[in-house]
């Protein structure tokens, strides 16, 4: 029992060795950093292969190193300065937690020596004589503690990734989802890429802008039937779609298990074949900050993209399950995302929603609501399948139907 107490004690030296609690600093930014599990996961891996160790005594500039370069996604400066604030509390934390368990450790031995004693006096009654006289005047405490603790320190070692790979559930086989013993595995996209790609190229309004460095042929004809000569050859005018999409992306919350059959469908856009692609997160709502990273880092206010917006050419496109995944009816939700739609319309071209859930789940739900109100404003919403997804690339280069020129009469 002793034993395995200075064992568990070795083992918390050995984490404290590193001078940082790791969980209790990754609690304290996963929410200002929008960290996840993976960071956490990531960062482990990364410290059991070697690197972050310090480079001198008592430094710990390698592994705040190390965690910047792991967790943060800015480098805008007041997110830099909080992270270097928290780090250091932390690091200040763990050298007191690690300066106060020092004298445990030195009087944890005299513990085990005089535990080990009694073991062998029990074990052997007439040896007892001899072994306590020779451990008490010979001053064996350094006898003892190389050849006893030797043994049970590689393992020790060994069980902090041993246990941080079950903790991440490697060793967990994924659950049944049929009696046939089919396994749920995120690997089928709901969108065929190749159709989804060639309808996104369709959403275009094209204009002619510059040339293509190829003589046009017809106009040069065309000139020397006119004029009898050609001195300049004219040139191919070269199309561009001038449209700039729009993509408000939610994502934490009900959003989580969406986030595959999302980036599926992220990544059927070709951007170089808009004049320009912009991706912005949120979380339930874009009421007041939007963010350009999905970890939540690069905030910037909503109100700020209305002036990159033009009506002439900008679409855009909403992915947000709307309150149905989680069910039921939220007013303030409805009344929130009401305000939203209702601010931005003004400054979009067209504008379509997609949905995650199936549409015969939005019956009674936040999303039902929505739903009504993209109507009132010329647009729709569609359920993330491959007719939903057609149907909502369909609308946005129907310009007729989703040019939005009339306010909504709420």
């Amino acid at each position: 029992m002793l034993e395995c107490v200075r064992l568990r004690h070795q083992n918390l030296i050995f984490f404290l060795h590193m001078s940082f609690p790791l969980f209790e600093l990754f609690l304290e930014l996963r929410e200002p950093l929008r960290l996840s599990p993976e960071d956490y996961h990531l960062l482990l891996s990364a410290l059991e292969l070697g690197f972050g160790q310090p480079q001198t005594a008592n430094s710990q500039d390698s592994l705040k190193q190390l965690c910047r370069l792991l967790w943060l996604k800015t480098q805008d400066e007041a997110t830099v300065r909080y992270f270097e604030g928290v780090f250091q509390q932390h690091c200040t934390a763990a050298t007191t937690t690690a300066g106060s368990t020092t004298p445990n450790d030195s009087t944890a031995a005299p513990t085990a020596t005089g535990s080990t004693t009694p073991n062998d006096s029990t074990a052997a009654p007439t040896a007892t004589g001899s072994t306590t006289p020779d451990d008490s005047t010979s001053a064996s405490p350094p006898p003892p503690p190389p050849t006893v603790p030797r043994p049970p320190q590689p393992p020790t070692p060994r069980r902090g990734p041993r246990t941080l790979s079950a903790f991440r559930g490697g060793d967990l086989p994924p659950p049944e989802t049929s009696d046939e013993g089919y396994r749920l595995q995120p690997r089928d996209s709901p969108v065929q890429p190749r159709l989804t790609r060639r309808s996104w190229r369709k959403v275009r309004r094209l204009l002619r802008r510059g040339t293509t460095g190829q003589v046009d042929i017809a106009a040069t004809l065309s000139q020397l039937a006119t004029q009898g000569r050609c001195l300049s050859p004219p040139l191919e005018a070269k199309r561009v779609n001038i449209l700039e999409l729009l993509l408000l992306i939610d994502v934490e919350g009900s959003m989580v298990p969406f986030r595959f059959p999302r980036d599926c469908l992220l990544a059927t856009i070709e951007p170089k074949h808009f004049e320009r692609v912009e991706q912005y997160y949120f979380r339930n709502v874009p009421e007041r900050f939007v963010y350009r990273s999905p970890k939540g880092a690069d905030i910037r206010p909503f109100d700020n993209l209305f002036a990159s917006l033009s009506p002439s050419r900008s679409v855009a496109l909403i992915f947000s399950d709307g309150g149905a995944a989680r069910g039921g009816y939220n007013s303030d939700r409805v009344t929130l995302t009401h305000d939203v739609l209702h601010q931005i319309h003004p400054h979009l071209h067209a504008l379509v929603w997609v949905n995650p859930m199936p549409e015969d789940r939005w019956q009674g739900t936040t999303a039902e609501a929505i739903a009504r109100d993209l109507q009132d404003l010329g647009s729709a919403m569609f359920e993330l399948s491959q007719a939903g997804v057609s149907q909502a690339l369909a609308q946005l280069r129907n310009h007729r139907l989703m040019t939005l020129t009339t306010n909504n009469p709420h």
